[in-house]
């Protein structure tokens, strides 16, 4: 009986001793998994302080790109639109002596919650729709504009050949420019009467439409006496 008692009180201090050594492995666990959770919750942290300083450092040298674009006078889209930026018509934007200065400022950059803008190259101002733009034209200030450039248009006929034929090396040196800018050369349209490069054929045309085109074309034929578009010759 007595030995009996003896291994009842020997396997209870096993179950003892097992119980402990459970418990004592599962705050281990625990331990672990807290330590791993808290490691996990520092590198997330890390990980979004890094992304945010990256995200930071990436939109600032978007920024930084397209101001050295908008200084070649490529005008681009607001960051966050992804698409190819359309060459601007102003030619007082590029390096040229020999270039007629058609305006005394830069074009504006259209609204950044723009989709499609319409632009007058007079009064240099965007509309929402062709019906904002033909009352815009129709209206006293962009007839008293108007005239100020046939004003100098007028003033500037002694050396309007000059102006409106630059030197081929000039054009040359934007169509450089604008694909350093990153334009695809061989979408690049030429117009050798206002001076201007357009990145495609869309741009081109639509500057063949616009009236600073018109006007210089017109002078062209009044000078040559020939059709308006008979000194015009597009170039790839």
């Amino acid at each position: 009986m007595s030995q009996r008692l003896v291994e009842m009180s020997r396997c209870s201090e096993e179950m003892d001793i097992a119980i402990a050594k459970l418990q004592q492995n599962f705050q281990d666990l625990r331990n672990n998994l807290e330590k791993a959770f808290l490691e996990q919750g520092r590198a997330l942290l890390r990980f979004e302080a890094q992304w945010k300083d990256l995200k930071s450092g990436h939109t600032k040298e978007l920024e930084q790109r397209g101001l050295q674009l908008q200084q070649r006078g490529i005008s681009v889209p607001s960051i966050g639109i992804q698409h190819f930026p359309s060459a601007n018509p102003n030619p007082t934007l590029w390096s040229n002596n020999t270039t007629a200065r058609w305006s005394d400022t830069t074009t504006p950059l259209p609204p950044r919650d723009s989709t499609t803008k319409l632009f007058c190259d007079i009064c240099k101002i965007f509309c929402d729709t062709k019906n904002v733009l033909d009352k815009h034209k129709m209206g006293k200030k962009h007839q008293t504009n108007l005239g100020k450039l046939k004003g100098k248009s007028i003033t500037g006929q002694t050396s309007k050949k000059k102006a409106v034929h630059p030197p081929e090396e000039d054009l040359q040196t934007k169509k450089r420019r604008v694909i350093e800018g990153g334009a695809a050369p061989h979408t690049l349209r030429t117009c050798t009467i206002c001076n201007v490069v357009s990145i495609s054929a869309t741009d081109f045309y639509n500057h063949l439409a616009g009236q600073r085109h018109r006007d210089a074309a017109a002078m062209v034929s009044n000078a040559a006496g020939t059709s308006s578009y008979g000194q015009l010759r597009i170039r790839n």
